[in-house]
């Protein structure tokens, strides 16, 4: 593509429910730059397009070409691809997604990015914002859900003291969930 064309040619913008790969910064130049063309993860992911992000910004758009279970004779082979210089134990079952079409944003972009650390997350201007829905999704908790299931045991729900007798071991205490504090517009 010449200077001419990039000229005429639109920047792709995300839409609303658009797939975010979210990354760390370090991998990110390397997808951006070329250097990287394989992301290795703990979960397939379907082909297609995605915006590649790092701490609530899109920094470029690419496109999952091809995911594929790694054995470790794979790890090791593709390693030019992925750039992981670590090794995978037997047990781990990773999968590499190849990349193409790796198009870096002029400017970067802001999304909404709960205080959450996920992998992936889909576009969204902000929390008010809800993105459309995919089958097989699991449905993500709301903060209604979060305050009833943190009172649902009502009053006195907690677990009382209770003083071991020697050499008896302490019994555990159930953990309540924290809801974080949200501004208040």
């Amino acid at each position: 593509m010449d200077d001419e064309e990039k000229k005429t040619t639109p920047e792709k913008t995300p839409t609303l429910g658009d797939r975010i790969m979210v990354t760390q910064e370090a991998w990110l130049a390397l997808l951006l730059n070329g250097w990287k063309t394989m992301e290795v993860r703990s979960s397939p992911a379907p082909p297609g397009p995605i915006w590649l992000g790092y701490a609530g910004r899109l920094y470029g758009s690419a496109t999952i070409s091809e995911c594929r279970k790694l054995a470790p004779e794979d790890f090791e082979s593709t390693r030019d691809q992925h750039r992981h210089v670590g090794r995978i134990n037997q047990d781990d079952t990773l999968y590499g997604l190849l990349l193409t079409d790796v198009v870096p944003l002029a400017q970067p972009r802001d999304f909404y990015r709960p205080p959450t650390s996920k992998s992936w997350e889909v576009f969204r201007n902000g929390p008010e914002e809800k993105a459309p829905r995919k089958k097989n999704h699991k449905t993500p908790g709301t903060l209604d859900n979060a305050l009833r299931d943190r009172t649902e045991g009502g009053e006195g729900a907690e677990d009382k003291a209770v003083e071991p007798s020697p050499g008896e071991a302490m019994p555990r205490r159930k953990r309540q969930r924290r809801v974080p504090a949200l501004p208040l517009p």
